[in-house]
């Protein structure tokens, strides 16, 4: 999901005129992404001592 989401980024960076509406996208979809990486390992952690 998040390789095919990388991969239409990049195709619309490669468009001058979206470039600063997706780095603002991007920007936003890594925090985003890492925050949820954060949370599934608490979860994975938690589980796996349950």
């Amino acid at each position: 999901m998040s390789k095919k989401l990388l991969k239409k980024l990049k195709k619309m960076l490669m468009k001058e005129e979206f470039k600063e509406n997706v780095f603002i996208v991007t920007r936003k979809q890594r925090f985003n992404v890492r925050n949820a990486i954060k949370l599934v390992k608490k979860f994975y952690i938690v589980a796996r001592n349950a």
